[in-house]
């Protein structure tokens, strides 16, 4: 996902557009489809330790 919004980020020269890229990459985390795919890695990579609730 970084990558994907640096190299995304990088077509801009405007700070200002770039900067609107990355709000728009972070909102889509909040997308249903990408939140769910995104929550499910956070919970298989925290295990037991760190004690997620869902």
């Amino acid at each position: 996902m970084t990558g994907c919004v640096a190299h995304s980020m990088a077509k801009e020269g405007d700070p200002r557009a770039r900067v609107g890229r990355w709000v728009a990459a972070i909102l889509a985390q909040a997308e249903e489809r990408t939140a769910a795919a995104t929550l499910a890695v956070l919970w298989t990579a925290a295990g037991p330790g760190l004690r997620l609730t869902a």
